[in-house]
Parts: structure tokens; C-alpha cells; sequence
């Protein structure tokens, strides 16, 4: 929502604008960020811009993640979902205890 965007936004607006971690987030995130249109249909419309970047075609795959959805290319999204599984049985995180 607008509201946790601008909340976002705040935050990054409090670090050092002199940090190249903060540059690289704000040229990351900030930069490439549109407003999602809805069509009368219901449809969330991505810019050609958008869609080009993500590999969009015809097909595509929705993942939820908690109160957020990822919009995927099925491929990219196989092979995000492998690395997200291989990092879950790495060990090395707090989560483990969920698998």
C-alpha cells in the first residue's frame, strides 16, 4: 500500500545518503518503482518496462508471501524457489526449525 511505501520511504530517508548501500537501494528500489493500475476488470496493469525486466510473456506465476505477492516468470520462479530451499537447508538461519 501507499502507506508502507511512504513508511519505507521515511526510514531510507533517515540513513546516510552518502552510504553506497543506501544509494544502491534507493537506484534499486526507488527508482524502478511505478504505481499499479487496476483496470475495470480487476487487473493489476505492469508497465511494459516492468514486464520486459521480469521476463513477463504470457504466463506467469503468483506467489504469496504474507501480505505481499510475488509476480514471477515460471522458470525464474523455479529456480528462486530452489535457491530459497537450499538456503532453508543450509542450517545457518533461525528458520530452520520451521522445515
Amino acid at each position: 500500500t501507499m502507506d508502507v511505501w511512504q513508511r519505507l520511504n521515511d526510514e531510507v530517508a533517515k540513513l546516510s545518503m552518502m552510504d553506497p548501500k543506501v544509494i544502491a537501494f534507493e537506484r534499486l528500489f526507488t527508482a524502478n518503482a511505478f504505481e499499479a493500475v487496476i483496470d475495470r476488470q480487476g487487473r493489476i496493469l505492469i508497465p511494459p518496462m516492468a514486464r520486459q525486466y521480469a521476463g513477463l510473456d504470457k504466463e506467469v506465476t503468483f506467489a504469496g508471501r504474507n501480505n505481499k505477492f510475488e509476480i514471477w516468470q515460471p522458470a525464474r520462479w523455479d529456480q528462486a524457489l530452489q535457491q530459497s530451499m537450499d538456503t532453508m537447508e543450509s542450517g545457518d538461519n533461525e528458520l530452520q526449525l520451521f522445515i
